[in-house]
């Protein structure tokens, strides 16, 4: 009985965590990604930042109260990283904060919709456009998908694109990704400096 309880409350509170999700708007979690992409402090190797390990390391060692102050000071600066809101989630639900830890799923699962909502993502002329390759490799994993190959292509726009061709549930597919944003940061990197 007390585990359908834990259940059903789970249910309840699963629901008004998405039901913020259900009513934000996905541009809401666009913007929050490209207004990212547009300022100075971008970097699409965020993910490779020193202070972000720090907060895995801590879950990985037990440190709860210590990871969850890294994540939330973390999400402050990078609301955008969908991966730290499942880290963030999993120390509420770890401390049975689950209303908390439902909110930063939907905070996810908005931000992967944003992802996922710019195009189909099957086609070059229709690719999912990600401000970082890690936003590539998310996608992939909650797709369950198993990366075979990695190619950098253009569309005839012009348009880099990363081609990933995998297998989802035993069959091939492509899946495209606009990498526009991280490979222009890329690229201001590798001009020549004028003398």
């Amino acid at each position: 009985m007390k585990n359908k309880i834990i259940l059903f409350i789970s249910a309840l509170l699963f629901i008004g965590a998405n039901s913020f999700c259900a009513d934000t708007p996905l541009e809401y979690f666009t913007k929050v990604r490209m207004d990212f992409a547009k300022s100075k402090s971008y970097s699409p190797r965020w993910t490779s930042n020193v202070q972000r390990k720090k907060i895995i390391d801590a879950w990985n060692s037990g440190k709860i109260d210590k990871g969850q102050k890294l994540a939330k000071q973390w999400l402050q600066k990078y609301p955008f990283d969908a991966e730290m809101h499942v880290w963030y989630g999993s120390f509420f639900k770890k401390q049975g904060d689950y209303k908390s830890y439902f909110y930063h799923m939907a905070m996810k699962n908005g931000l992967l919709a944003s992802i996922t909502s710019s195009g189909t993502g099957t086609s070059k002329t229709s690719p999912w456009k990600v401000i970082s390759v890690s936003e590539e490799y998310f996608v992939l994993n909650y797709l369950d998908a198993k990366l075979i190959e990695q190619n950098l292509i253009f569309n005839s726009d012009g348009i880099p694109c990363d081609l990933m061709k995998c297998t989802i549930n035993g069959k091939a597919v492509d899946i495209y990704f606009d990498v526009s944003i991280p490979m222009a940061t890329r690229n201001k990197g590798l001009k020549p400096k004028s003398k």
